[in-house]
């Protein structure tokens, strides 16, 4: 596990960086001045290939985790590991090249599948924090040889709905994301309450596996 964790680490730092120098192309090629909003629209055909770049990136991510992983558990863990890193690093690399971002809270057309995405820079590195953080904890489990977090149905509705506001926040924008950047709100408020959330259950169920595991070892009397 040690050695899979090492190499998806590596790979998705070296991906990043394959990643963000594409961006440096496009800035050449579209945007001289930087990236500030309203963004100006690139070809039709260059941007149905950039569409195809972005799900070829999540099907490599995927496969990379189903490689490493024995079990779905496993494979889950291995795929949020790699997409937290991969995102972080692809920030780092970008400023290494460009100097951009000026700063964590400029803002960025995040993703394109299946509307556009945007926030500032801050917030997909927050969610990439909380994946990462959510792969470490399985990795120690496995690690640990201790069970799985044992979720129920109210807990993955709560997932689901932690994964649904940070949805939200990064849609919030869609009808004005032809604004200047100073014109755009984003809701902080969604992103953290989803993140408190979904973390919030995962240590809520590890907090109580670990009680029980402390009742069960206490001598009787």
């Amino acid at each position: 596990m040690k050695r899979n964790v090492f190499l998806i680490i590596i790979i998705s730092i070296l991906f990043a960086y394959i990643e963000s120098s594409i961006v440096v192309y496009l800035r050449e090629a579209y945007y001289e001045n930087g990236f500030p909003f309203p963004l100006k629209m690139m070809a039709v055909h260059t941007l149905w290939v950039e569409i195809g770049r972005e799900m070829a990136t999540l099907l490599f991510l995927a496969a990379l985790a189903w490689l490493a992983g024995k079990n779905l558990r496993q494979r889950f863990a291995y795929f949020a590991l790699a997409f937290g890193v991969w995102d972080i690093f692809y920030y780092i690399w970008l400023y290494v090249f460009l100097q951009w971002p000026e700063s964590l809270l400029s803002w960025d057309l995040l993703f394109l599948i299946p509307i556009p995405w945007t926030g500032p820079v801050l917030s997909p590195i927050l969610v990439s924090l909380a994946l990462i953080n959510i792969a470490t904890i399985m990795f120690i489990l496995d690690a640990k040889k201790r069970p799985p977090l044992q979720l129920t149905i109210r807990d993955w509705l709560g997932e689901g709905i932690s994964v649904g506001l940070i949805l939200l926040s990064y849609f919030w924008n869609i009808s004005r994301i032809n604004c200047p950047e100073e014109l755009l709100h984003y809701p902080w408020s969604l992103l953290i309450v989803g993140l408190i959330l979904g973390l919030g259950i995962i240590y809520h169920r590890l907090w109580e596996q670990s009680r029980s595991k402390k009742s069960l070892l206490k001598p009787e009397g």
